[in-house]
């Protein structure tokens, strides 16, 4: 919706991008109310240098690792509802002797 930012308006591709495109778009409306201001130099280098240690401390991952983690885990799933399926089977056809005493 920024005028002088059109890539502020587009919808994220994952849940680091859209942090990530928010505090971009953060550092840009900084920068320009600094521009033409002597120290406004060092201002931006110190936000630059903050956003970057928050982007450091945060535990991000991004969405295609996620999927992959989700695909994994629906691979596992129909593994063991098939070898819930084969144990069942192999229980109906041999049961297990009587216990002699």
């Amino acid at each position: 919706m920024n005028a002088n930012n059109p890539q502020a308006s587009d919808p994220p591709e994952d849940g680091t991008t859209g942090i990530r495109a928010a505090l971009e778009d953060l550092q840009l409306r900084i920068a320009e109310a600094l521009r033409g201001s002597g120290p406004a130099a060092d201002v931006e280098r110190n936000v630059r240098a903050l956003l970057a240690q928050g982007f450091e401390r945060l535990d991000l991952v991004s969405r295609d690792e996620i999927e992959q983690q989700l695909e994994s885990i629906a691979a596992l799933r129909n593994r063991i509802d098939a070898l819930e399926r084969q144990l069942d089977a192999l229980s109906r056809v041999d049961p297990a002797p009587p216990a002699k005493g």
